[in-house]
Parts: structure tokens; C-alpha cells; sequence
């Protein structure tokens, strides 16, 4: 009896040194690291981010834009001197993104996708990208929507846009090389990702629609 309860509690020590080398050697998943710290890490299911963290970004950029005695004109995000003044400068303006979502999501489109169907890493770094102090300026409320309305047109009917708005067109012209720059680094991120890289065609397409074409 003595000599089969020694063997027994071998065989169990031996199979505890061994679950615990297994232990070591399998990796821990993201999911499980995730949950062991008690925190979720999503990846974002939209291009844009909630609205205050837009306008956070906004106040972290080099400009805001205005309309003066001679029409639009960008100005220096560092003349704000107290967060009073920034408080005073946003209060009639959007956060605008140079690089219209829209325009991501019909490229996305014409190659048979929806952001929501790109892989975890290609989102979070899409968001990550537009989402930036590059590609965020603060601008009058009337010129924002018309922008984006004017730029819905062309995307959508891929014809010559009539309406004309010289503050706005002033607007698109001026931050058109900003939003190439931005388009240009989310194809990258696409064709990171095994994905088609045409969302610069895709906004090219629709600037010249809009006869803003640089």
C-alpha cells in the first residue's frame, strides 16, 4: 500500500511539473491579455471619432479657418492665447476632416468593402489616420456642410458639381494638399492590410468634379 501511494504521488507531482512547463510555453492570446487586465481593446468600427475627441484634435493642429473683410482665410491655431479665446474661435465652427470620410468609404465600395469588413488592425489604423491633427481644421459651420455636400454630389453622381461658393471653393482649394497627404498614407494602410489602395483616385476623382482639381 505504502509503495503504490508513493508511486501515486509521483505521478501527480510529475503531471503538476508538467501542466506548469505547458503553462510556460503557450503564449498568452490578446484575448486572453485583455481579459486578465480587465479592459477591452477594440478595434474602431467608424472612420470618424466621437466629436470631442475631433475637436481636441482640432485645437491640436497649426490652423483654423475664418471668414474675414476679405473672405476665408486660415489663421494660426497659436494666436489663441487662453482656452477662452479657443472656446470663443469653436463656438460657431466644425471640426472638419480634410479628407472626407465619404470618400474613404466609396472607395472602399467600389472595391467591394465597408470599413467595418477590414481586418482589426487595417480600422484602427484607418481611424488613427483620419482622426489625426494632420487632417482635422476648424471652419465656419456653413462652409463645412456645404463642403461636404458639395463633395456627396460628386461622389455620387460622378459629374461636373455647378454650385459654386467662393468661400468654400477658396476652403477646398487651399487644404487640397493636406488632403492628398492623408489619403496617400490611408492607401498605404490599406495595402498593409492585402487591400486596394484608391482612395486617392477616389478623392482626385471627385475634386475634379468639383473643379478644385491641384
Amino acid at each position: 500500500m505504502r509503495w503504490s501511494l508513493f508511486l501515486f504521488t509521483c505521478f501527480i507531482f510529475q503531471l503538476a511539473l508538467t501542466l506548469c512547463s505547458l503553462a510556460l510555453v503557450i503564449p498568452e492570446t490578446e484575448e486572453l491579455v485583455v481579459r486578465r487586465r480587465g479592459r477591452a481593446r477594440k478595434a474602431p468600427t467608424k472612420i470618424k471619432d466621437h466629436s470631442s475627441n475631433t475637436r481636441d484634435k482640432g485645437l491640436e493642429g497649426s490652423e483654423y479657418w475664418d471668414i474675414g473683410e476679405k473672405g476665408i482665410e486660415s489663421k494660426p491655431i497659436s494666436g489663441l492665447g487662453t482656452d477662452a479665446d479657443k472656446k470663443a474661435m469653436i463656438k460657431d465652427k466644425d471640426a472638419d476632416h480634410l479628407l472626407e470620410s465619404q470618400v474613404v468609404e466609396k472607395a472602399l465600395r467600389d472595391q467591394g468593402k465597408t470599413f467595418q469588413s477590414l481586418d482589426p488592425n487595417t480600422r484602427t489604423e484607418i481611424n488613427k489616420i483620419m482622426n489625426s491633427k494632420e487632417n482635422i481644421r476648424f471652419v465656419p459651420k456653413r462652409i463645412n456642410r456645404s463642403k461636404g455636400q458639395v463633395f456627396k454630389n460628386a461622389l455620387k453622381h460622378r459629374k461636373s458639381v455647378k454650385t459654386k461658393d467662393a468661400d468654400r471653393d477658396k476652403y477646398i482649394h487651399e487644404t487640397l494638399p493636406q488632403a492628398k497627404d492623408v489619403a496617400k498614407k490611408v492607401d498605404d494602410a490599406l495595402k498593409k492590410g492585402g487591400y486596394k489602395g484608391n482612395v486617392f483616385q477616389t478623392l482626385m476623382g471627385a475634386v475634379k468634379s468639383i473643379g478644385q482639381r491641384k
